[in-house]
């Protein structure tokens, strides 16, 4: 699950190590918590957001699949959200 995804995230950025399984699940949820509350906060999206997903669409239409076009959708639009702030924990 993604919240479950960015919460062992958050945790390792905080920690510099993957300790999430051995937080109890009270801490766990807590975190958890905090991520959606991140997620409930940019879940609508900007001018350039829309935009950035627009742009997806006119470039990569009729080249690959439904599915590659959302996945370029989904991280342009996460990238147009970050507005260029470096990310350090990012591959």
């Amino acid at each position: 699950m993604p919240i479950d995804r960015a919460a062992r995230a958050l945790v390792k950025s905080e920690s510099g190590y993957d300790d999430w399984d051995g937080l109890g699940p009270e801490l766990q949820t807590e975190v958890r918590s905090n991520v959606c509350a991140v997620f409930d906060a940019i879940v609508e999206a900007t001018p350039a957001i829309i935009s950035a997903a627009e742009a997806v669409l006119q470039h990569r239409s009729g080249e690959t699949t439904d599915q590659e076009i959302v996945q370029a959708i989904w991280h342009a639009m996460v990238e147009a959200a970050l507005d260029g702030r470096p990310c350090t924990t990012r591959h």
